[in-house]
C-alpha cells in the first residue's frame, strides 16, 4: 500500500462565528458522545497529517452516482485523532474499526482514495465547512443534535448499558431504581434511559469526562456507570476491574455525520444499509469489539 502525506492546516472558528460555536459547545454537552473516552464535541484538530489511503475492502463497488465528494475519485473523511478500536493511527497506516466502515463506503462509491483530514462536531453543528465530504467519529444519534447536522442511520449498534465494578452489586430490572448512577454530560441516550427506564430513587450524578466517571466508579461512589455498549465493551477489555451489565431494551446507534440538509445523506443511508443487511457491519464490529458484541443480553428481571 503507498502512503502520501501532505500538510494540512487545522480549521479554526473565526471571530464572526465563535458565538455560534459556544453555543453548540452548550448544545452537544447534552447530545452525543463521541465513544472511547473522548467527547465528540472535541475543539483538537489533530492530527494535522492529511493521509491518503487506498481502500483494500473486498467488497464489490456499486459505483454509486447519487454521493457527490468535493474531490473527484476521493473521499474526505473528517476525524479527530486517535481513538482505539475505533479509529487507530499509526506512524504509516490508519486501522480500527470506523477506519473499516469508511473503507467499504468508499468502496461502494467506487472511489480510488480515502482522504482523512482534522475535523471536529463544533465546526460542524456551528454550519462551517469541516473541509470533509463526511465526519465520522462515535456521534451517536440525538434528537437535539439532529437539528443542526444530517445523522445516517447507524453504522454500529450502541444500545446503552450499565458498567460496573466486578464485585459490585447486581443489577437487574428489579435493582435499577436502587442503586447510583453516573453519566456524561454529554451522553443524551443515557441521559434519557436513566430519566426514562432507570428512575432513579437518587439523583444520577453526570461527569464531563469518562476518566472522571470510572473514578468515581471505582472507588464505589457510584454503582453504575450508563454508557454505550461498544465504549463499555472497550473499557471493560482495557481494565478488568469492571464487568458489563446487560443491555437496555432501547434502539441507539452511532451515525456518520453529514451537513444539515446534504443531498449526500440519502445515498450514504442506502450504502449503510446494504453494508448492514449484507453482513458486512456486523462483522466488523465483530473484528474489533469481539465475538461478545452481539450476544450481551437484555436486563434480568431478578
Amino acid at each position: 500500500m503507498k502512503l502520501r502525506h501532505k500538510q494540512r492546516r487545522p480549521a479554526h472558528l473565526d471571530a464572526a462565528h465563535l458565538g455560534a460555536a459556544l453555543v453548540v459547545l452548550g448544545l452537544l454537552a447534552g447530545s452525543c458522545t463521541a465513544g472511547s473516552g473522548r467527547p465528540a464535541a472535541s475543539t483538537t484538530t489533530n492530527p494535522t497529517t492529511t493521509t491518503l489511503l487506498r481502500p483494500t475492502t473486498t467488497l464489490a463497488s456499486t459505483g454509486d452516482g447519487a454521493f457527490g465528494t468535493r474531490v473527484k475519485d476521493v473521499l474526505t473523511v473528517g476525524v479527530t485523532g486517535n481513538r482505539p478500536p475505533f479509529m487507530v493511527h499509526k506512524q504509516f497506516r490508519v486501522e480500527g474499526l470506523e477506519y473499516d466502515v469508511v473503507r467499504a463506503v468508499a468502496s461502494r462509491l467506487d472511489v480510488s482514495l480515502v482522504q482523512m483530514v482534522p475535523a471536529s462536531m463544533v465546526q460542524m453543528a456551528a454550519g462551517l465547512d469541516c473541509g470533509c465530504d463526511l465526519f465520522i467519529g462515535g456521534v451517536e444519534a440525538g434528537r437535539e443534535l439532529a437539528r443542526v447536522v444530517d445523522l445516517s442511520v447507524a453504522y454500529l449498534p450502541a444500545p446503552p448499558v450499565g458498567l460496573v465494578r466486578v464485585k459490585g452489586p447486581r443489577v437487574t430490572l428489579t435493582t435499577v431504581p436502587t442503586l447510583r448512577w453516573g453519566y456524561l454530560f454529554e451522553d443524551d441516550p443515557a441521559r434519557r434511559t436513566i430519566e426514562g427506564q432507570v428512575r432513579p430513587t437518587k439523583p444520577p450524578s453526570g461527569f464531563l469526562s469518562r476518566r472522571d466517571a470510572l473514578t468515581a466508579l471505582a472507588r464505589s461512589q457510584i454503582d453504575v456507570f450508563m454508557t454505550n455498549l461498544p465504549e463499555a465493551l472497550v473499557v471493560s477489555r482495557a481494565d478488568k476491574r469492571f464487568a458489563v451489565t446487560g443491555r437496555f431494551n432501547v434502539a441507539a446507534g452511532m451515525s456518520i455525520v453529514l451537513p444539515l440538509g446534504s443531498p449526500n445523506t440519502p445515498s450514504l443511508n442506502d450504502i449503510l444499509t446494504s453494508l448492514r443487511d449484507d453482513g458486512t457491519l456486523d462483522f466488523v464490529a465483530r473484528r474489533w469489539l469481539g465475538p461478545q458484541f452481539d450476544t450481551v443480553p437484555l436486563l434480568p428481571e431478578k
